[in-house]
């Protein structure tokens, strides 16, 4: 995971792209989400207080950052505005106002009622990401089967959770690594997504350059 988003940081610099760094932030956040899954930040952090924000803000960073990351992948706002707008004002809520009533304890949001609003804004989340997808697949067709295999992938490990939290799985060590390879699959398929969109975007813009130098032959030849 390290070396991925070490590859997307360098790729970010030498081809000033945008979309390397923002998916850099995407797997910086899974990094994160990982060493939550794995208790680290309980297990390191002698304030339980503490690192419940901590645990907390990292979930909502990696939700925050997949959705941010896909409408930059899709291009949304040049394709669908309105629908852009709607992914931004969810954003806002889910990353400053949740961030508030965590912080300061509004409506007694701690512990149980933070998880299960937390589940729902994660559920949300999804629907929009697969909502972007969706309208977007007419001029993103070929991100499509991406998306697919990526977010299969994480749902299909998210699932042992609610089993473990039910108590149908014994062993959190099953649920943890399941999550693990559901997500380092999910970005190494994301990583193709990228570099494919990136070619695509060259390939375009070359073909605009090439239109617009023939353009500026017949010009001249008409001059």
């Amino acid at each position: 995971m390290i070396i991925i988003l070490i590859i997307n940081i360098f790729y970010s610099i030498a081809l000033k792209d945008s979309l390397f760094f923002v998916y850099s932030i995407y797997i910086l956040s899974v990094f994160f989400v990982t060493l939550t899954f794995e208790g680290f930040f309980w297990k390191m952090i002698s304030s339980p207080i503490l690192a419940y924000h901590i645990c907390y803000f990292t979930l909502r960073f990696w939700c925050d950052s997949l959705l941010f990351f896909t409408i930059r992948l899709v291009t949304l706002k040049k394709h669908n505005p309105l629908l852009s707008k709607l992914v931004f004002i969810f954003l806002f809520y889910h990353t400053v106002i949740m961030a508030f009533l965590q912080l300061t304890d509004a409506f007694n949001l701690r512990l149980e009622l933070m998880g299960k609003w937390e589940f729902i804004n994660f559920v949300a989340t999804l629907v929009l990401i697969f909502t972007v997808i969706i309208c977007s697949y007419k001029n993103n067709k070929y991100l499509f089967k991406y998306y697919i295999i990526g977010l299969g992938a994480i749902l299909l490990s998210a699932i042992v959770f609610p089993l473990y939290t039910i108590g149908y799985l014994k062993d959190y060590i099953v649920t943890e690594h399941c999550i693990k390879i559901g997500t380092l699959v999910e970005i190494i398929t994301l990583s193709f997504a990228v570099s494919r969109r990136f070619r695509i975007t060259e390939n375009d813009l070359k073909l605009k350059k090439e239109g617009e130098l023939k353009l500026n032959e017949k010009v001249h030849e008409l001059e």
